[in-house]
């Protein structure tokens, strides 16, 4: 069996399906390479299909009609988007884009739509990962009525920390993945202005600082107090 082809049944919700269910699907997946800020599908397109993250690093967001973004989920390599093409027959209502090259396994609706009428187990682990990400968005909407700009820039590097985080040897985490302040301010609903100003104070606190377009957790708890949240685990993040 081909490798790269062996690697789409990797993620928990295509483990669930057959041995006969995982050979169709194997035959019916292509890759897609796609380039930095390349728009993979847009708000009003038709679901055609779901995706895989092979590599890369991929934006989920909402645009207002005056061109406001805001971000609703970062996606990284292993990670499955694109899913509400599989139980809502309406069209498109966010934006995937690219924030680096990427390669995409694509996932034909129509196939997937089959094998939730005939694989019960696919069908329960795609329903669990959907009420996840529901949770996600339901924290967001509480971040946005409840945190200021502080707090949510404070609780999305927690998140990120338990998601991305590599633990260096002076006890600090950095976080891998680089986004520019506009993306962060993309996550927290906010101006790139203001995003800048929290940042730095973050930094002239000691808080965090920067490495690159990297940045590092110097003081968890801090940020912690800030976000108003408990500790998350790596796999609470």
């Amino acid at each position: 069996m081909d490798a790269a082809k062996a690697e789409l049944i990797s993620h928990r919700v295509l483990l669930a399906l057959s041995e006969a269910a995982q050979q169709t699907l194997r035959e019916v997946a292509h890759r897609r390479r796609v380039r930095r800020s390349e728009i993979i599908y847009s708000a009003g397109q038709p679901g055609e299909a779901a995706y895989l993250i092979r590599r890369g690093r991929i934006k989920i967001s909402r645009l207002s009609s005056d061109g406001r973004e805001i971000t609703l989920c970062l996606c990284y390599s292993g990670d499955f988007f694109g899913e509400e093409a599989l139980v809502c027959s309406t069209p498109r209502a966010c934006q995937a884009q690219a924030l680096e090259e990427c390669s995409l396994y694509v996932l034909p609706s129509a196939v997937l739509q089959r094998l939730l009428h005939t694989e019960a187990a696919f069908a329960a682990a795609l329903a669990t990962m959907i009420g996840e990400r529901r949770e996600r968005v339901e924290d967001q909407v509480e971040d946005l009525a409840f945190r200021d700009v502080g707090g949510r820039l404070a609780r999305l590097l927690i998140v990120l920390s338990a998601e991305q985080g590599m633990s260096q040897a002076n006890g600090h985490t950095l976080l891998n993945t680089r986004l520019t302040h506009q993306e962060l301010a993309n996550c927290v609903g906010t101006t790139r202005e203001t995003l800048t100003l929290m940042i730095d104070r973050f930094k002239a606190d000691g808080w965090i600082r920067l490495e690159g377009r990297m940045i590092a957790i110097c003081q968890p708890d801090a940020l912690h107090d800030r976000a108003g949240v408990a500790r998350l685990s790596r796999d609470e993040g």
